[in-house]
């Protein structure tokens, strides 16, 4: 959190000798990019996909996850990712985590977003084991409201890139 709040980069990969803070989220970001690296190392040039996904992210990560997903859309074809910073109106816009942002602030600041083929979250958001918000809305409450899919992936770059090999041509 504080490379991005200060608007720097990421130390590099080797630096954090093998991540084992990654419980408290030290290198996250890093690993993350990462493991999206090597996925995309494995695309075959030709890919292509004509989905349109949303990725809500937590508004720290915002930057970082749009670099990400410029990286994944320059690899495969007329994929189109909208990454959408979410503000935390439930536990007040300091708390600036993808992880604790919750169903009725998604709903609330996707509901103008219209034609997607899906919204984007890691599991991270959801109660663990379950397709629970913070706030107690489910997976089926977005959906219902938003009126589009909702695609949890695993907090790993090899997870959220394999979401987009799904429909491929």
């Amino acid at each position: 959190e504080f490379y991005c709040l200060a608007g720097i980069d990421l130390p590099s990969y080797d630096e954090y000798e093998g991540f084992p803070q990654l419980e408290n989220g030290v290198g996250l970001m890093r690993l993350f990019y990462y493991e999206v690296s090597k996925e995309l190392e494995l695309i075959d040039v030709d890919m292509i996909n004509k989905k349109r996904y949303i990725v809500a992210t937590g508004t720290i990560a915002y930057e970082y996850m749009k670099s990400i997903c410029e990286s994944i859309m320059k690899k495969i074809k007329y994929l189109n990712l909208n990454v959408i910073p979410i503000r935390n109106n439930f536990f007040g816009h300091k708390i600036t985590v993808s992880g604790l942002i919750t169903g009725g602030d998604l709903i609330e600041q996707i509901k103008e977003y219209k034609d997607y083929d899906g919204i984007i979250i890691p599991e991270s958001r959801l109660r663990d084991g379950e397709e629970l918000f913070l706030d107690d809305y489910t997976i089926t409450d977005i959906k219902e409201k938003l009126n589009t899919e909702v695609i949890v992936s695993k907090v790993d770059g090899s997870s959220f890139v394999n979401i987009f090999r799904k429909g491929v041509m």
